[in-house]
């Protein structure tokens, strides 16, 4: 549309009267600013001095404006994004051009990312405080680079690397080169991530090597994580050092229980065998009675 000094329409295309709900014929030498720029998008009146259309009429500056709104017959307002150039004629400034555009449906795709970037960032501050108070360590993996994409406290505490250090490593390079079992640690991990990619949730023993060297028994269990193009498995990783310890020493001691058993059976065996063979006063003449260990001895009352 066109404008003069006053800010009076000079010419109007048919778009732009479409879309302000007005014909051409209404809006031939109106006021702008009275009957489609009178009120900002708070609702709050919109003074002509400070609008950037009426400056360009009055002063000749060009300005682009991309955070008002054009107000309809019907009263109704809609985003618009616009840019007034001054008209000139024989060097004297005569009103000026205005080119807009509904910008209704890009607002809209804007609001709608911008919800949806607000979801994402409270989603990942919720699942970032889920895996800081995971009580065992938690890192990401990325299956095609064989490195950690992300950790928890409690990984960096395991490992013995900062954050930023791990992120520079993979599972490969935190285990000794071969596990308990004689497995090369590279081709066993690499076995397992795949594993876990099919869908399984596995837990698996494994030997975990700190940066100060110390080889660490762990149970992981692992789970493939939903990630559009990449393939990415979530381990939580458990120290089972004490646990593995706690449990030779029980079975030791199971042992030692048995053994402790079969050798009293073996001497109840032997004591009843003697007792059937002979008679109390033979047993009462048997010179090694009063050497004999103590429960011989109480095995014998008449010793």
């Amino acid at each position: 549309m066109g404008l003069n000094r006053e800010g009076k329409h000079t010419f109007v295309n048919p778009s732009a009267a479409r879309m302000l709900g007005y014909s051409v014929e209404e809006l031939a030498s109106q006021h702008s600013h009275v009957l489609w720029h009178h009120t900002r998008v708070d609702g709050s009146p919109y003074p002509a001095e400070e609008c950037p259309i009426h400056d360009t009429c009055a002063t000749g500056a060009s300005h682009r404006v991309n955070n008002e709104v054009f107000w309809r017959k019907d009263g109704t307002p809609f985003p618009v994004e616009y840019a007034t150039t001054p008209i000139r004629e024989g060097g004297r400034l005569t009103g000026s051009v205005v080119i807009f555009r509904d910008v209704t449906e890009r607002k809209r795709v804007e609001d709608t990312l911008h919800q949806s970037q607000v979801a994402l960032q409270e989603t990942s501050a919720q699942l970032r405080t889920l895996l800081e108070s995971a009580p065992e360590a938690v890192v990401m993996v990325d299956i095609d680079t064989g490195k950690f994409t992300d950790s928890n406290e409690n990984a960096v505490r395991l490992y013995g690397l900062s954050r930023q250090e791990l992120l520079k490593v993979g599972p490969a390079d935190t285990s000794p080169p071969t596990q308990p079992d004689g497995r090369p640690s590279l081709k066993a991990s690499m076995d397992i991530m795949q594993q876990a990619l099919q869908g399984d949730t596995l837990v698996v023993e494994w030997m975990h090597r700190n940066a100060a060297g110390q080889d660490i028994l762990c149970e992981a269990r692992l789970v493939r994580m939903p990630a559009a193009g990449r393939n990415l498995v979530c381990a939580s990783i458990t120290d089972i050092t004490s646990r593995r310890q706690t449990e030779l020493e029980r079975e030791r001691l199971l042992q030692d229980i048995r053994a402790r058993a079969q050798r009293d059976q073996l001497i109840n065996d032997m004591v009843i065998r003697v007792r059937a063979s002979l008679t109390v006063e033979q047993v009462w003449r048997l010179p090694w009675k009063k050497s004999a260990p103590r429960w011989a001895r109480r095995a014998w009352p008449c010793a």
